[in-house]
């Protein structure tokens, strides 16, 4: 696809709009020109969010029991993270924490890392949808190798539960993760994007999955 270029007059009538996302997950469009789109489904934002403005992990696990989700939380991470039993809230000096609890010991979430934290997130967002879309910026940021396998298992996961993912990322660590976790199935829901700016104009190319595994693994192409 090749992207229109606008001239000067043309850009300054152009309606300006945009979403913004809140802390809570809560979205808004501003601006004015574009009409709501009908049937489009509830929208879910997973991403770099400043520390300050990210809930503390053990309300978010809250939250999941509270809605009934304690068994689905705890297979998701139980499968994205080895070893791991459950996670409990246990309190420190008073305070609650979110503990991870393998056999015979408890690791409060808080001391597992960023990768880690960000694996729990990610569980706990993917958790409470139901189909819908979910957006999500470099999710890779912060992990290492292993954590971003365990993240690209997430995603698919959250596919085959029929929730559309958007996501951005320079990382063919993921992408080959995400490439290594699939099955047939799962290859043909995928497709990837680049997007490359020349001249002006926007160009856009699409590859569909098994075209994604065939140009990494036969000519190991960079498709970042």
């Amino acid at each position: 696809m090749t992207g229109r270029r606008f001239g000067p007059d043309e850009t300054r009538q152009l309606p300006q709009t945009g979403t913004h996302f809140r802390p809570a997950n809560s979205y808004g469009a501003y601006g004015s020109g574009v009409p709501p789109l009908e049937g489009v489904p509830d929208v879910l934002f997973v991403g770099p969010f400043p520390k300050q403005r990210l809930r503390p992990l053990h309300e978010l696990y809250s939250d999941m029991v509270r809605q009934g989700l304690r068994e689905q939380v705890n297979v998701i991470h139980g499968d994205l993270i080895p070893g791991l039993h459950h996670l409990e809230v246990l309190t420190e000096r008073g305070t609650p924490v979110l503990n991870l609890v393998f056999a015979g010991r408890a690791v409060p979430a808080i001391l597992a890392g960023d990768g880690i934290a960000l694996l729990l997130r990610f569980g706990f967002e993917l958790a409470t949808q139901a189909g819908g879309v979910v957006l999500m910026e470099e999710p890779e940021v912060h992990m290492h190798p292993g954590a971003i396998r365990q993240c690209a298992r997430a995603i698919l996961a959250a596919v085959r539960r029929k929730i559309q993912i958007v996501l951005s990322t320079h990382s063919l660590e993921l992408i080959d993760a995400l490439l290594a976790e699939s099955l047939d199935q799962d290859l043909a829901r995928l497709s990837l994007y680049r997007l490359q700016l020349q001249d002006g104009a926007l160009q856009s190319s699409r590859l569909a999955g098994p075209d994604i595994a065939f140009a990494r693994s036969e000519i190991e192409d960079d498709l970042r």
